[in-house]
C-alpha cells in the first residue's frame, strides 16, 4: 500500500478511495492527490501561499508612480517616433515628385 502524493496523468486509473483531490498541476496537466486528511491541508497550504504571494507582489504606491512614468514616457516616444516616421516619409515622397 502506498501512502503519500500520488499524481495521475490524463486517461490513468483515479487511485484508490483513501485518496481525495488536492490540485492541479497545470503545466504537465496532473491531477495530486493526497490521502484523504492531508489533501485538505494541502488544498489550504496552497491557497494561501497564493494569497500570500498575491498580497507580496501588489504595487506600493511608489512602484505605480514609478510604473506609471515608464509607460508615459513610452507612449510619449512611441507617439514622436510615429510622428517622425511620417515627416521622412513625407520629406522622402516630395523629393520623389521633385525629380
Amino acid at each position: 500500500m502506498k501512502i503519500g502524493k500520488c499524481q495521475i496523468a490524463d486517461g490513468d486509473f483515479y487511485p484508490s478511495r483513501y485518496y481525495g483531490w488536492s490540485y492541479s498541476e497545470l503545466y504537465s496537466l496532473h491531477e495530486v492527490f493526497y490521502p484523504i486528511p492531508f489533501n485538505y491541508i494541502v488544498r489550504l497550504v496552497r491557497g494561501l501561499r497564493f494569497m500570500w504571494d498575491a498580497h507580496r507582489t501588489k504595487k506600493t504606491g511608489y512602484d505605480a508612480r514609478i510604473h506609471n512614468a515608464i509607460s508615459y514616457w513610452q507612449n510619449k516616444s512611441y507617439d514622436r517616433g510615429l510622428k517622425d516616421g511620417e515627416l521622412i516619409t513625407m520629406r522622402r515622397i516630395m523629393i520623389l515628385n521633385e525629380s
